[in-house]
């Protein structure tokens, strides 16, 4: 009787064991798309949509703005250090610079994000993002480490057609390794 409490034991045991071992399945195809996205999102779109819905962004805590109006031209740069909501994650360090003269709008993005275990780079393309075509680039690093391992892109064109409740861009993320 002994013998089979023992075996029952150990087989209780070696299970609890062996599920308490799995750990969360890790796709960086998918990880490097939702952050590409989030990203893009948080320092892109929500920059473009202040031509359409002109949202003030100065009220969000995190957020620095400097404001500049002269005629035609709307200039201002929005400067992220990092989220005072969330002291324990990433280290910020990313401008978004919105430039509008008359109709015409160019966003472009520098900065940097660094975690525990990982760094990236974040920023425009060429020229920026100019009348809603451009790209947005994401380069992942490891930490402490000068060569990037991964990328992410969004690509930003203009919509054909434009309803008044639809946003005049589309965009595409494309993701690769190096």
């Amino acid at each position: 009787m002994k013998k089979i409490a023992l075996y029952i034991g150990y087989v209780v045991v070696s299970l609890v064991g062996i599920t308490a071992c799995t750990g969360r399945y890790w796709d960086p195809d998918d990880d490097l798309r939702d952050l590409t996205g989030s990203w893009a999102m948080e320092y892109v779109d929500n920059v473009l949509d202040q031509k359409i819905f002109s949202v003030d962004t100065s009220l969000a805590k995190e957020w620095s703005v400097t404001t500049t109006i002269i005629k035609d031209t709307l200039y201002k740069e929005i400067h992220n250090k990092y989220s005072k909501k969330y002291p324990s994650y990433d280290s910020v360090d990313v401008t978004s610079t919105f430039i509008q003269i008359r109709d015409s709008l160019t966003v472009k993005v520098e900065g940097y994000r660094y975690s525990e275990k990982y760094w990236a780079h974040l920023f425009t393309l060429d020229e920026g993002i100019l009348e809603y075509e451009g790209k947005f680039r994401i380069d992942f690093y490891e930490m402490g480490k000068t060569t990037p391992w991964g990328w992410g892109e969004v690509v930003y064109s203009k919509s054909k057609k434009v309803k008044y409740w639809d946003t005049p861009y589309t965009s595409e993320i494309k993701i690769g390794w190096y």
